[in-house]
């Protein structure tokens, strides 16, 4: 954990940490649980209608304000935003923290920030030179910003629980794979349905697809349905604890076929399991797969999708690296993660 002195010295904003329903959900929690001591935290987001999230981002303002106006202790105020309607939202809160004479860190989570960046340069640029540090997932990430000019570019790594590692086997000779994330399509979940639609024959009995999320839920039962691939797909619904403890414990592959992504921290809980990771090569994805790990794949090739589905049924030695897989997760445990945090705190009070 960070150490309490400096906990204490950090406003966090952004999406809700005690309910993990989304990526930067997932972080707040760990972060809450595993790296502050105190955790200071106002709730920027909320997931509902378009006047419900106005009220939310302005009683939040609200709290903010008052809360730089009487803590004293706090002099950074991190804030966690994606792309599009997050960023704009968070500018609000970027413009107020530097306005009270806080040192702003500002912590991008979305893979598809990069094109944002280059359709609003000359706006976001004047957010980012409010900031004392701009947070970001890879070095890959890091490089893109140096080279458009950005300064005080920091990596930290996304966080993870460790592994719980349970006796959860299944009976049957398929290799069971796990998908988890929303459902939706940029999330290339109705292309890898679309590659078990016409190879269902094939797949019978040798492919078993367990699929955890939400959103668009009623889409991806009919298909399941209609196609008669309820004994290959099984939908399991939105799944967090024990259940998602079981099911990381009962797979073999973990599949993400997305077409944006920016490190993807179900790859990294996957990984930590010991699992092969099926994935596209976009965002950070490609940084933490490799040959050794997994398979990566173009966005949207559904023929190359099928062409690894093959081969590693046809080979499954291939999946026999577990120990390998689970080594490489360390530097995204809470261990490490409040090591990276404190250096970056720790540089922004000295100045």
């Amino acid at each position: 954990m960070l150490s309490k002195e400096i906990s204490e010295s950090v406003l966090t904003i952004g999406n809700r940490s005690d309910k993990p329903d989304g990526g930067i959900a997932q972080v707040l929690y760990s972060y809450s649980q595993h790296v502050y001591p105190v955790f200071h935290h106002v709730v920027n987001f909320k997931q509902g209608g378009s006047f419900y999230k106005i009220l939310i981002t302005l009683w939040s303002l609200i709290q903010t304000f008052f809360c730089l106006l009487i803590n004293r202790k706090i002099k950074i105020v991190h804030i966690h935003t994606a792309a599009e309607n997050s960023f704009k939202r968070n500018t609000i809160f970027v413009h107020l923290a530097h306005a009270m004479g806080k040192k702003v860190v500002l912590h991008i989570h979305s893979g598809r920030f990069n094109e944002y960046y280059e359709r609003n340069k000359r706006q976001t640029d004047k957010v980012f030179a409010k900031c004392a540090s701009i947070v970001v997932l890879t070095q890959g990430f890091k490089a893109f910003y140096e080279q458009k000019g950005c300064r005080n570019v920091t990596v930290i790594n996304n966080i993870i629980e460790h592994p719980e590692f349970r006796d959860v086997k299944h009976q049957d000779k398929a290799i069971h794979y796990l998908y988890l994330g929303v459902i939706t399509k940029t999330k290339g979940i109705y292309d890898l349905l679309e590659v078990i639609v016409r190879h269902k024959e094939e797949f019978r009995d040798r492919l078993v697809l367990h699929v955890g999320g939400n959103k668009e839920v009623n889409t991806l039962v009919n298909i399941i349905k209609e196609n008669d691939i309820e004994d290959i797909v099984k939908f399991e619904g939105w799944v967090s604890g024990s259940k998602k403890i079981d099911l990381l414990n009962l797979c073999e592959v973990f599949i993400l076929p997305s077409y944006t992504e920016g490190l993807p921290i179900s790859i990294l809980e996957a990984q930590s399991y010991g699992h092969f990771v099926v994935a596209t090569n976009v965002g950070g994805i490609p940084e933490i797969v490799n040959e050794t790990n997994g398979m990566l794949f173009p966005p949207q090739d559904k023929e190359r999708l099928y062409q690894i589905l093959k081969t590693l049924d046809a080979d499954r030695s291939i999946l026999h690296t577990r120990n390998t897989i689970k080594e490489s997760s360390k530097y995204y445990f809470s261990e490490y993660i409040s090591v990276q945090l404190e250096n970056l705190y720790n540089s922004l009070l000295s100045v």
